[in-house]
């Protein structure tokens, strides 16, 4: 028999059935009539029909084999890939908390660095700068990572437990440097420039 799909086993299986069906009218009917009736043409047909079944529950066993064997090898790669993507994102993690370590250190330094400029404008008996007190270098600072948070974060205004205050005319692309730069620059104009008493 050659390779048959469910398809055409189960079109076989009809076209065998209807036979067996008018196979055994003839009998019936050459019973009736007192005539002899060749039972071969009737277990012939059965044979095949018994035969056409089980090639169809093979076909079903190999499908579902193949689809298992596929799903395996699909499970298989995601599970090489899951591998994969979980030492990318431990790396990712290391990154980022080695920039956040270093992010640390460099807002630790900004701060000790404003203090001792408030120091050195009280040291010479003039006023400290606004723009560098503590709270509002570290609101600063705090609106500017809010912003970059801001670019990352799953849900709008939180980064996990962390609200994020979307601050005013600020953008993930704006320079630090620079914004403090001009932030602080009528301040520390008044303070490096000197006076008519030679401060």
């Amino acid at each position: 028999m050659p390779d048959l799909d469910t398809h055409a086993i189960a079109a076989r299986k009809d076209a065998v059935m209807l036979r067996l069906e008018t196979l055994h009218g003839a009998r019936g009917a050459a019973t009736l009539d007192g005539k002899s009736f060749d039972n071969r043409q009737i277990a012939q047909a059965e044979a095949e029909l018994a035969a056409l079944g089980e090639a169809e529950a093979e076909a079903v066993r190999r499908r579902r084999t193949a689809a298992a064997v596929a799903d395996g090898a699909r499970c298989a790669a995601l599970r090489r890939r899951i591998e994969e993507v979980e030492a990318q994102r431990l790396e990712a993690v290391a990154r980022a908390e080695q920039a956040c370590r270093v992010m640390i250190d460099a807002m630790a330094q900004t701060m000790a660095a404003s203090g001792e400029i408030r120091a050195a404008a009280r040291a010479m008996g003039r006023r400290s700068p606004f723009a560098l007190a503590a709270d509002d270098v570290e609101a600063r600072l705090a609106d500017r990572l809010t912003v970059l948070l801001g670019t990352v974060a799953a849900r709008p205004g939180w980064f996990g437990r962390l609200a994020l205050r979307r601050p005013f005319f600020q953008a993930p692309t704006d320079d630090w440097r620079d914004a403090e730069r001009r932030v602080a620059a009528a301040d520390l104009a008044a303070l490096t420039t000197a006076d008519d008493g030679g401060a």
